[in-house]
């Protein structure tokens, strides 16, 4: 009984041919394909300003999304419908560029590179909102004062 290989992949057996794939191979090309897929999807994403949003008399208030949130909380001014978020980022292509706010029911899916304007409604005194990424990995605090 001969056995031959090539590159590790086929096997020759009494003639017959088989293919062996490592499954350290088989799961790196999945993490790559689920990898390149993730970018694409955000990548074609919702509208976004690139450039400074016109309000009127407005509080713009920004964060940058990359590798997490920064700054971690952000202070906001309370019973004020004219209070904007403006998301930043620039070559993002983490968790951080889902972002969800659940308690104002907010899902925007921000460009690798740019900025998203959210217009927040108003919010009570003390209110404090957690926003955050998609996977919950990375959030960071709104207060409303």
């Amino acid at each position: 009984m001969q056995q031959r290989y090539c590159l590790g992949l086929l096997k020759e057996d009494k003639g017959n041919m088989e293919i062996k794939i490592p499954k350290k191979l088989i799961s790196g090309l999945l993490v790559l394909v689920v990898g390149i897929g993730i970018v694409v999807y955000f990548g074609q994403s919702a509208p976004t300003h690139t450039g400074q949003q016109a309000y009127d008399s407005t509080e713009t208030v920004v964060v940058t999304a990359k590798g997490g949130y920064f700054p971690r909380e952000v202070v906001l001014p309370a019973n004020r419908n004219d209070v904007v978020l403006r998301m930043v980022t620039k070559n993002t292509y983490d968790c951080s560029a889902s972002l969800l706010i659940v308690k104002l029911r907010i899902e925007k899916f921000l460009p690798p590179t740019g900025s998203t304007d959210i217009l927040l409604p108003a919010q009570q005194p003390g209110t404090e909102i957690i926003a955050g990424c998609a996977m919950g990995m990375y959030s960071f605090k709104l207060k409303f004062l």
